[in-house]
């Protein structure tokens, strides 16, 4: 006589995750969230975005400046209700202290004065001139450059 094996077969429900797979996933997730964040940097690219405006702008600003004290063989302030270019550091715009350097260059070198994309305001550009009478030649900076840059431009 033999035997009788009774097997009983328990099978066990695999629908779900288990916490473990759980926390791994996030972690994994968030570590590859890290590394694209941090090759992309969408903060330091507005930043360098904003530096080449500054760039391009200060560069417009000089090219028309130069172009104006050739013109007027270094005598810039002849017909322009601004006076000569300061010898010091000093803001561009119309507000008080600053030099309307638009008053001499628009409309027959600029259509309109360009603005720092941060700092720049109704009454004042963002940008700063500078002309040295001996050599001259004319600086425009932008102070508020971004991401530890200088950016300037002499002409």
């Amino acid at each position: 006589m033999g035997r009788n094996k009774v097997i009983i077969k328990i099978y066990k429900s695999k629908s779900g995750f288990t916490l473990v797979e759980l926390i791994i996933t996030v972690a994994i997730a968030a570590i590859i969230g890290g590394i694209v964040f941090a090759f992309f940097n969408p903060l330091s690219q507005l930043a360098r975005g904003r530096n080449n405006q500054r760039t391009t702008h200060i560069n417009i600003i000089a090219s028309a400046a130069k172009e104006r004290l050739i013109e007027y063989r270094g005598a810039f302030g002849t017909n322009c209700s601004s006076g000569p270019l300061p010898a010091t550091t000093t803001q561009i715009g119309t507000g008080a202290g600053n030099y309307n350097l638009s008053a001499c260059l628009i409309p027959n070198y600029l259509t309109v004065m360009p603005q720092d994309p941060i700092t720049g305001t109704a009454t004042s550009t963002g940008y700063t001139i500078l002309y040295t009478s001996s050599t001259m030649q004319i600086t425009i900076s932008a102070p508020a450059a971004e991401l530890g840059e200088v950016i300037s431009v002499i002409r």
